[in-house]
């Protein structure tokens, strides 16, 4: 599944560049090629931010994160696309069609920012895991907020909140990673653990006496399992 969205997604990339590098290299200006200069910016932005969305797709406890971010990035691409090529001018400069444009460019955004910032894994630091969630929560609101707003034609929340829940996002989104650095990061992570050296058989002798003189296991299981590790590798 990973090797297929990734594929797809490189490949629209590469595809929408290509022809956008062909386009204007050859001077080729026409309805026709405006239109696949559109539907390259299209591919391309939604693309990125479907990149930003898959970036948490296999981590424990947000894939469905990741899924619905990923959805809604292909929804609005898709809506992208027909408007370039389907959908008539009198439709595509309708009130309500902007609206879900612009709708759909801001979720995709807001999704992609949360699972980048979902990127940060917990930490033992309080501080690190409170910005964290204050960012994606600032994020969430205020996209809720402008969504809203476009669709009702008015805001929900006043201008002065609008513009704190803004700082707050950019704050958080530079801040956050920076902490998470400069703490340590993830020390759970770090702590690998270490192969034992594998001991050669005076050490393996040595800990059974240990064992004997501790009383740990009798006389006959100390001869028993010295005549075992003095047979090892014969």
């Amino acid at each position: 599944m990973k090797k297929i969205v990734l594929g797809v997604i490189s490949t629209a990339i590469i595809v929408s560049s290509l022809l956008g590098i062909a386009i204007i290299a050859f001077g080729i200006w026409n309805e026709l090629t405006a239109r696949v200069l559109g539907t390259t910016a299209v591919l391309f932005g939604y693309s990125i931010l479907g990149l930003g969305c898959f970036s948490i797709f296999e981590r424990a406890g947000k894939r469905i994160i990741s899924e619905i971010g990923i959805i809604i990035c292909l929804l609005s691409c898709i809506w992208g696309v027909l408007n370039i090529w389907v959908i008539d001018s009198s439709t595509f400069f309708s009130s309500f069609n902007w609206k879900i444009i612009f709708s759909s460019i801001f979720l995709s955004i807001a999704a992609a920012h949360i699972c980048l910032m979902l990127l940060i894994e917990e930490t033992e630091n309080s501080v690190v895991n409170i910005f964290k969630y204050l960012t994606i929560s600032a994020v969430l609101i205020f996209t809720i907020n402008i969504v809203l707003a476009t669709i009702l034609d008015t805001s929900i929340l006043p201008w002065q909140m609008c513009v704190i829940l803004l700082i707050v996002s950019v704050m958080g989104t530079i801040v956050t990673p920076v902490m998470y650095k400069a703490t340590g990061g993830n020390k759970q992570q770090k702590e690998v653990p270490q192969p034992q050296p594998e001991m050669n058989k005076y050490d393996k002798l040595y800990q059974l006496k240990k064992l004997l003189d501790s009383c740990a296991i009798t006389q006959e299981e100390y001869v028993t399992e010295k005549e075992k590790i003095l047979n090892e590798g014969e």
